[in-house]
């Protein structure tokens, strides 16, 4: 991103949801709009993009969360809470596009995959092993350090890396690290 670019909403009428320790919020039009404040439409789109996956509904379920307000708010923290200056939702409100948030139980939690989004590459779906290795790639973690972490054989990590590169298209590790950096993988 250069730096004439503005975040979406900002100057136009898509909205990019956020999330401000707890507090789900939409630019939209030049204005931060609290949850509170969101068009009846937006919440319209985003109770069809529930019903219409039955993993994202048995999830919600399984957390026992039944209010449609409490539904939605927690749709938003999985799939759309990071300002990144794209836009979630068009400015006709007919197309939503998750995101990969960054989530403190990534990993250990066990509705990934079914309440939040993965990230797809050009080449497939990202695992999430090859999510966690990008991650400590962009930290700066050297192979054996992964291996370490991950107590994975550098062969495994080899690979792994290599359909990495595949899946993105890239050719060099640094190539890893500048992908993450953009998907916000940590």
């Amino acid at each position: 991103m250069n730096a004439t670019q503005f975040p979406a909403g900002l100057n136009d009428n898509q909205f990019e949801i956020f999330e401000v320790e707890g507090r789900t919020f939409a630019l939209n039009n030049g204005k931060r709009l609290s949850y509170e404040e969101f068009p009846e439409a937006l919440l319209t789109l985003i109770d069809n993009i529930i019903v219409s996956s039955p993993k994202v509904i048995a999830a919600l379920n399984k957390l026992n969360i039944r209010c449609p307000h409490e539904r939605r708010k927690q749709f938003i923290k999985c799939n759309l809470s990071n300002f990144d200056y794209t836009a979630d939702i068009s400015a006709c409100m007919k197309k939503i596009v998750t995101e990969y948030v960054s989530c403190p139980v990534r990993g250990n939690c066990e509705y990934e995959g079914k309440l939040c989004t993965g990230i797809s590459a050009p080449n497939g779906k990202v695992s999430l092993r090859e999510l966690r290795i990008m991650g400590l790639i962009r930290n700066g973690f050297y192979d054996k350090e992964i291996c370490d972490t991950l107590n994975i054989a550098l062969d495994t990590l080899k690979t792994t890396k290599k359909n990495i590169q595949r899946k993105f298209r890239i050719q060099r590790k640094a190539m890893i690290a500048s992908v993450a950096t953009i998907n916000q993988i940590f």
